[in-house]
């Protein structure tokens, strides 16, 4: 399977239809399939495998990696799941990933015998419908939208009367973390209309509505371009666009394992740059100087 420089979102109208087990996965089919037979491939080899869980926004470049890597001796295979950075951080604790993948900056808690590792910066856009008039949005309009002071369009836009429809994300997504932070949000103020997980579900969930506004992962949005898509993104002041910028972590638990720290290094190196870059992040130009050396064994 070669998935060549095409981007995994593209092709597929509805993005909804990405999510073959609601809740679990994340990612387009083909990157399903490929879990499974790069599983079946290192069952009948012996290969080390590196699982890798966490971010909806990190995942597809992370399976499209994956796959480009699956013949190389020098890497472990890797196992790509989605479901969101806090599940990423959970199947860490639990032994149940190798890496967790974060779209956020971590809270002190959690970075306690661990370390994480920038590979690149995302930016988060604020979405609407195609057809909504609306040509400019400041930092305390869009918050003022997510906890409810402004609830119809025409307190912004004159003529344009109708109800908003917040699309929020699910709490412990990355990119919903982010959000509230740059917005300084309290979890108990947001004003939802409709809780979501994916970045493809939000994009999905506004280009249903006139009236609906998300935000979601900028490289989702470019991926997803195209006439079927009934989204746009907001011009933002760059103050708040600058707010809305944050890394993309891969966390992994101290001491780092030899199979561990050779996936680091490969999602530092040139390869991986192209990728990141294809998919619109800004690849961290010391990713690779921030990975600490394999303890030497006495």
């Amino acid at each position: 399977m070669n998935l060549g420089l095409m981007h995994p979102w593209q092709g597929f109208k509805n993005p909804r239809l990405m999510d073959p087990w609601q809740g679990v996965w994340r990612l387009p089919r083909v990157a399903v399939v490929l879990v499974f037979l790069l599983l079946a491939g290192c069952e009948r080899s012996g290969k080390t495998v590196v699982r890798l869980s966490g971010s909806s926004t990190i995942a597809p470049v992370a399976a499209e990696l994956a796959d480009a890597w699956r013949d190389r001796t020098d890497l472990p295979a890797l196992l790509v799941e989605s479901g969101g950075s806090g599940k990423g951080l959970v199947d860490l604790a639990g032994g149940h990933a190798e890496i967790a993948m974060v779209s956020r900056r971590l809270a002190p808690d959690e970075q306690t015998g661990r370390i994480a590792l920038p590979i690149a910066r995302d930016r988060i856009v604020v979405i609407v419908h195609r057809d909504n008039p609306l040509s400019k949005l400041t930092a305390d309009a869009l918050r003022g939208i997510y906890v409810g002071r402004i609830r119809n369009w025409d307190q912004l836009v004159s003529g344009f009367k109708m109800p908003i429809i917040v699309v929020e994300k699910a709490a412990g997504r990355g990119t919903h973390v982010a959000f509230h932070r740059a917005l300084a949000l309290d979890e108990d103020a947001v004003r939802a209309d409709a809780i979501v997980g994916a970045n493809a579900e939000v994009i999905d969930a506004v280009g249903r509505s006139r009236g609906a506004i998300g935000y979601v992962s900028a490289s989702t949005l470019s991926g997803a371009r195209g006439s079927s898509v009934a989204v746009r993104a907001l011009p933002l002041s760059a103050d708040l666009k600058e707010r809305l910028s944050r890394p993309l972590l891969l966390v992994a638990r101290r001491p780092l394992t030899p199979a561990v720290h050779s996936v680091l290094r490969a999602f530092c190196a040139a390869e991986a740059v192209t990728h990141l870059t294809r998919w619109g992040f800004d690849p961290d130009p010391r990713c690779r100087d921030r990975i600490p050396p394999m303890a030497m064994k006495h």
